[in-house]
């Protein structure tokens, strides 16, 4: 497969980018250049001047002058990057072995079409990890400090669409696949709520964007653009299912594009040593081994017997450990969900039961709206915002229960309990080839690759317990969560 696009929605973005900040002073546009590095603080400021919308480039902030030297730089510019934002440059693809690209949405090509008439938009204002935070504490801490990732879903699925671009010319795939496969990966997010997976929780078969996929092509309308780019509804719906070689497709390159950008906020939000973490010290190692391709597995993809295969088995076993481990290490640490259980179980479950949000609702909302409701329930504070935070976690739900109870004996009423699977989903179903043999999954080619993927995929103490001293919980909120 080639090591870059093809011209078709998408073209190399350096240059795009370069013009893009030969626009801007050059003091700002040194600046944008520069790197960032400092931590926790660095990610407050960063967050804040984001927050700063309505501004003109040449209105900086007022509290910008307030801050010391070096932070009023930082400031300054992930104020003016935001400023500068365009969804259709994308200026890097980490770890993926290519570079960045744009996506043309402003002309009447697919890109463009399908962000139009998808509002795709809506998704630059949706957090791609919801209120899933920065898990800075070890398993033995209890202090969280919870401060959010920032990339959303409309880079998401754009990363996808790039991918499977990529996919389609270098498997010589027909136009009308290749139109079906891209508006697919373009469009496979776009049902999905204000608050992300957080909000998904309250309802996960009225948000499962898979399921509700006709009804999304029968709200926006999409007979034109199907006619225009020779899309077959039925097929494209399928794709979405993960059925069939397209389906396989889109599914390989949704993984790429989620682990490669997730891995990426990780490594530079949580460098080595930052936290104790085992598997977070994998990830680095890994990174920092393979910094150009450690989700560059698809270079070695073919089509077999109509079905994809894999080359390669080792960088296809690498990019499995990695998704792995982000699993352990940020989507299912207890740490990273704590103030993620808190807002979807008790304060949006709150807030549609009293009828202040419906769950229709969070289909038109952006996440600054749905934080508008959510914010007046936490404290603005280094914790996690909702009091200070306690975990512990038990190999069976007897245990978890029995502690429970114990601590509602001791005078603590704000318990909570989640339950995760014992075993992570590993991927190493996918095929590779295997000489003159038929290909094999991955699991059977390679036991000796896959036997890691295997050890991090084990879930350690699923049955999760929460609970946050009742002294220390922010007064609204307490209001109804112990009546």
């Amino acid at each position: 497969m080639p090591k870059e696009p093809k011209t078709y929605s998408f073209a190399g973005a350096v240059v795009a980018l370069k013009k893009r900040l030969d626009q801007l002073p050059p003091k700002l546009a040194r600046d944008i250049r520069g790197e960032i590095h400092e931590l926790p603080i660095c990610m407050l400021i960063e967050s804040a001047a984001g927050d700063c919308f309505g501004l003109s480039v040449d209105t900086i902030p007022s509290w910008f002058r307030e801050l010391p030297s070096p932070y009023r730089r930082l400031a300054s510019r992930a104020w003016a990057t935001h400023i500068i934002e365009d969804p259709n440059i994308v200026s890097s693809f980490p770890f993926t072995g290519f570079g960045g690209y744009t996506a043309d949405l402003d002309s009447e090509g697919l890109m463009g079409s399908a962000y139009r008439n998808f509002n795709l938009a809506r998704l630059g204002h949706v957090r791609q990890l919801g209120w899933l935070t920065v898990p800075v504490f070890g398993n033995e801490q209890e202090h969280v400090i919870p401060m959010r990732f920032e990339h959303n879903r409309l880079s998401h699925v754009l990363d996808v669409a790039a991918l499977a671009n990529v996919f389609a010319h270098g498997l010589d795939l027909s136009d009308a696949d290749t139109a079906t496969l891209v508006l697919a990966a373009a469009t496979h997010d776009a049902r999905t709520p204000a608050g992300g997976d957080t909000t998904k929780m309250l309802d996960p078969a009225f948000f499962d964007e898979d399921a509700h996929y006709s009804e999304l092509l029968d709200r926006f309308d999409s007979t034109a653009l199907f006619e225009r780019f020779g899309i077959n509804r039925e097929t494209l719906t399928q794709t979405i299912l993960g059925k069939g070689l397209l389906g396989s497709l889109l599914d390989i390159a949704d993984k790429i594009a989620y682990v490669s950008r997730d891995a990426f906020w990780y490594h530079q939000r949580l460098g080595r040593g930052f936290i104790e973490s085992e598997e977070g010290d994998q990830i680095h190692s890994l990174l920092r081994t393979y910094p150009e391709d450690a989700c560059a597995t698809w270079q070695s993809l073919k089509i077999v017997d109509g079905q994809p295969v894999f080359d390669d088995p080792e960088p296809l076993a690498r990019f499995l450990l990695l998704r792995a481990l982000l699993f352990r290490a940020l989507y299912w640490h207890p740490a990273a969900r704590f103030t993620e259980f808190i807002v979807s179980h008790v304060i949006c479950r709150h807030l549609v039961a009293t009828g202040k949000i419906r769950l229709a609702d969070l289909l038109e909302m952006r996440d600054e709206e749905l934080d508008r409701h959510v914010m007046p329930y936490r404290a603005l504070d280094f914790s996690s915002g909702f009091g200070t935070p306690h975990h512990e976690g038990f190999d069976d739900e007897a245990s978890s229960e029995r502690r429970r109870e114990e601590l509602h004996a001791q005078g603590e009423r704000f318990v909570m309990i989640e339950k995760w699977p014992h075993r992570l989903k590993t991927g190493t179903h996918y095929l590779v080839k295997d000489g003159r043999r038929k290909p094999r999954p991955l699991a059977s080619f390679a036991p000796d690759l896959v036997e890691p993927i295997e050890a991090v995929a084990q879930v350690v103490h699923p049955h999760r317990l929460y609970w946050v001293q009742e002294e220390t919980i922010p007064q609204r909120l307490k209001r109804i969560i112990l009546p």
